[in-house]
């Protein structure tokens, strides 16, 4: 199966990471998806996804489908990513881990947070740990079930730093 490399806009910023959820989905589905992968040359590439994603399966074992439709979905895909971060998807943990430290349509956690970034974090997901880190430099965890200072900040920002993220690099001139 030819995997997708076309350009993809649509204003969202993440068009690499939806490019590589579609590519995720077509590898793992190959020739059983073959009509709905027509669908990815009309309409957007949001409405794309969710043909996809909702192909027989896809939902039930695949947790980066269930990403991609809780991405697709905007902010009101919460439970979708509990769904996938429950399978231990990494990037669904760091949704859930935003959506817990920024508070949006809930009381903030920032425990949660925490739990969520540690847990994507551990598993080599690298925004987890640039915003581990971030928690550590800020004091947001001093008192708050994890270890504050920044040892810990510069623990997670270096991991990130040596993984390209270069948000974290610039960080750790802080210390």
């Amino acid at each position: 199966m030819t995997l997708l490399t076309m350009p993809i806009e649509d204003g969202s910023g993440d068009e690499t990471d939806l490019l590589e959820g579609l590519n995720g989905l077509l590898a793992t589905f190959g020739p059983s998806i073959a009509v709905e992968v027509e669908a990815l040359c009309v309409g957007s590439v949001r409405e794309s996804i969710a043909t996809l994603a909702q192909h027989e399966g896809a939902m039930q074992k695949h947790p980066m489908a269930i990403f991609l439709v809780a991405e697709s979905q905007g902010g009101g895909g919460a439970e979708l990513h509990m769904r996938a971060a429950a399978m231990g998807y990494a990037p669904s943990l760091h949704c859930l881990g935003v959506h817990f430290e920024t508070g949006e349509e809930e009381v903030r956690d920032l425990v949660q947070a925490y739990r969520c970034y540690l847990t994507a974090a551990e598993k080599g997901y690298v925004p987890s740990m640039l915003n581990l880190g971030k928690l550590y430099l800020t004091g947001s965890m001093l008192g708050q079930g994890g270890e504050g200072g920044g040892q810990k900040a510069r623990q997670w920002l270096q991991k990130a730093a040596q993984n390209g993220c270069r948000e974290s690099a610039l960080l750790l001139t802080r210390f």
